[in-house]
């Protein structure tokens, strides 16, 4: 008996451990992991980004891996948690748009979207340089953008704390380091200049 009762017990831990090990590759296993985190992971498979939770196996696509004229593209990637945060870049013939991105992968809510500078900028083309997340969906980012006709540039820190709808612009100017952000438990750092600054994201 008691040796029957080992072997049951073995059988069901090896079917839970395979069941665990099926769970953790949604998606396809030959699928480039672009980021992921224990609880999720974002991929790109055939020209498509997607996103999905361990938990429930079931895949979002988020947008573009490639940059076309008049398409979009997923472009940087960051996971905590079950969230995602990525950059949605627009292509028009002279101007590149991006948009930052939030979205749950449990069951593919997106949670925000925004704009990654104030400038508005025309013939000129955005960028996320840097990006970091917190699980609960808090998000900070450095966004830059070029200026097509003025050649100029701007360079901005933003905050997006989980419980609002719209984000804080924290620093902005030249001195900005764009791939300078870092997060530290709810702090979030920079470098401007010399200096390091710093947030809370809440």
């Amino acid at each position: 008996m008691l040796r029957l009762g080992i072997v049951a017990l073995l059988v069901v831990v090896s079917a839970c451990a395979s069941s665990a090990a099926a769970a953790r590759h949604c998606g396809p296993a030959g699928a480039a992991t672009l980021a992921s985190s224990p609880q999720a992971r974002v991929y790109s498979w055939h020209g498509g980004v997607y996103g999905c939770s361990f938990s429930g196996g079931r895949s979002f696509r988020l947008g573009g891996a490639a940059r076309a004229l008049r398409g979009t593209s997923v472009d940087p990637v960051v996971v905590a948690g079950n969230s995602a945060a990525y950059g949605v870049s627009r292509f028009g013939v002279d101007t590149v748009m991006t948009s930052l991105v939030v979205r749950r992968l449990t069951d593919g809510k997106q949670l925000a979207d925004f704009a990654v500078t104030r400038s508005g900028v025309v013939e000129g083309v955005e960028s996320v340089s840097s990006m970091v997340l917190k699980g609960d969906g808090a998000v900070a980012w450095i966004g830059v953008a070029h200026s097509l006709v003025g050649h100029g540039e701007v360079i901005e820190v933003h905050a997006a704390d989980a419980s609002s709808s719209g984000d804080r612009l924290l620093d902005s100017g030249p001195q900005v380091a764009p791939r300078s952000l870092r997060l530290h438990g709810s702090t979030i750092t920079w470098k401007h200049g010399a200096a390091t600054r710093k947030a809370t994201l809440r």
